[in-house]
């Protein structure tokens, strides 16, 4: 415990814990360890940017993810799990009342596709995927709470509050404040949250921000004693910051817990790949079904231009043959009229000729 009553007390951990973590227990290397939380905790970071939350839920789902395993081991929680429920119950610790569970398992999973380069499909809620998913995040969820004992307040202390103060102090702009926000943001990818007090994290942000841009920080008296630091530990803090940013961009790591959901030859990524295939088929299916019924359609379509041709072929010869049987019609009926006007007239004249 860390107490200062010019400023707030806040529980650190004991450098036998640090230097003795369950990890390293289990045979685990520090440098493979230190790899895998920089990997959860930018989890957390990438979550929470598409989920459009606030800063302060994804640094508190850092903290309580590097808190966690100084619990327990790598060899038995994975850091892909871990970092799904600490999001989850950071949210629920800082009253980030918008995200839902299925929010997290959605972004998660989406997440988990792209990092190990699968097909990109939707996750159904109903399925099998979704369930696995949720289930982890409830069963980690209990595991966290549990190993740290129900209980926040002495172990959350953000370091980003007191650099607002010291950047009014220093008389900054944005441009510095900005930077020296977003390396606070990078060291909570270690266990910096851990070992030292906020203020003295603020303050090696403020010093790499100044080193950064080139900045003078007040000598008389020395900035660090106003800030409540000493430069041993900045120094330290700087270090590890900086050995961040040598460090190769982390895609994916399998889980060395070879029982969890995300290990490679168990759980999710054989359903995911059994469903890609599913789909695969499916849509392979759809395709052929597809050429069957267009190639039916042709046929039936080019069956009915034929019959509609021979339907107006014999219309055609229909109406041409009645036209002809009018068109003699009226020639009889036209020779039978002049013959009876004819018969009329010779008629007319045998009358005539018998009156005289």
């Amino acid at each position: 415990m860390s107490e200062d009553s010019s400023w707030h007390s806040i529980v650190l951990l004991p450098n036998h814990i640090l230097d003795n973590s369950p990890s390293k227990q289990d045979d685990i290397d520090p440098e493979t360890e230190k790899i895998h939380r920089i990997f959860g905790a930018e989890l957390i970071q990438e979550a929470g940017i598409l989920l459009r939350l606030p800063q302060v839920v994804m640094c508190t789902g850092q903290t309580i993810l590097q808190r966690f395993f100084y619990r327990k081991s790598l060899m038995k929680f994975d850091a892909f799990s871990v970092a799904m429920s600490c999001l989850l119950l950071s949210s629920k610790i800082e009253e980030a009342s918008k995200v839902k569970l299925r929010d997290v398992v959605l972004v998660f999973h989406r997440m988990y596709l792209r990092r190990k380069n699968l097909p990109i499909t939707f996750l159904d809620t109903n399925g099998p995927i979704y369930i696995d998913l949720k289930s982890e995040i409830y069963k980690l969820e209990r595991y966290i709470l549990k190993e740290l004992g129900f209980g926040f307040y002495n172990i959350l202390d953000h370091p980003h509050k007191f650099i607002l103060y010291y950047a009014q102090v220093l008389n900054w702009k944005a441009e510095p404040t900005q930077s020296a926000w977003n390396y606070l943001n990078d060291s909570l990818r270690t266990d910096l949250c851990l070992r030292y007090r906020s203020e003295v994290l603020a303050s090696a942000a403020i010093y790499l921000s100044a080193r950064k841009l080139q900045l003078t920080l007040p000598n008389d008296p020395p900035w660090w004693e106003l800030f409540n630091a000493e430069l041993k530990d900045i120094g330290a803090i700087c270090n590890t910051i900086q050995s961040l940013y040598k460090q190769r961009k982390i895609v994916w790591i399998e889980p060395i817990n070879k029982n969890s959901i995300f290990s490679e030859m168990k759980g999710i990524c054989l359903k995911i790949k059994a469903n890609s295939d599913d789909k695969e088929i499916k849509r392979d299916k759809r395709k052929s079904d597809g050429g069957e019924k267009r190639n039916k359609s042709e046929e039936r379509n080019r069956s009915r231009e034929k019959d509609s041709k021979r339907r107006r072929k014999s219309e055609h010869s229909y109406h041409s043959k009645s036209q002809s049987r009018r068109s003699e019609k009226k020639g009889k009926s036209r020779k039978t009229d002049s013959g009876n006007t004819k018969a009329i007239a010779a008629m007319k004249i045998d009358d005539e000729k018998s009156k005289k």
